[in-house]
Parts: C-alpha cells; structure tokens; sequence
C-alpha cells in the first residue's frame, strides 16, 4: 500500500509541474527519480518518454519506449 500511494503521489506532482507548468525538465528529472524508486511502473516511463519529447530529447525518449515495450513484454510472459 505504501509504495502504491508513493507512486500516486509522484504522479500528481509531476503532472502539476510537467503539463501546468510546462517544465518538462523538472518534470523529467522526477520522472527520473520516481522510476528509480519504481522501475517496474510502465507509466512513469510513459510519461518521462513524453517529457523528454517535449524536450527533443528523441533518443531519450525512445530508450523510455523501449523500457516500456520491455516491461509489457515480461508482463505478457508472467501471464502464460
């Protein structure tokens, strides 16, 4: 329960500075942080891979898609 709510947490936050604000580099550097704490949460990734978009940062990005692609990958496989 305490990770789940963290996580909930960093999302409200980083989504009231990333698309308010539009500070995509803070928001970028909490996505960071956020997915440190938790890797296997795809929309973290997701949404640092939107981030780094808006930033240009295109080969960034694409790393993020492709964590994120591995992520549903061992999911699809877990469920087998």
């Amino acid at each position: 329960m305490v990770v789940r709510t963290r996580t909930i947490f960093w999302r409200v936050l980083i989504l009231k500075l990333g698309d308010s604000g539009h500070d995509f580099p803070m928001a970028a550097k909490l996505y960071s942080e956020a997915i440190e704490k938790n890797p296997n949460d795809s929309t973290l990734w997701c949404n640092r891979a939107y981030a780094r978009m808006k930033l240009e940062e295109f080969g960034y990005a694409l790393s993020d898609a492709s964590a994120i692609n591995q992520l549903w990958l061992r999911r699809i496989d877990e469920t087998e």
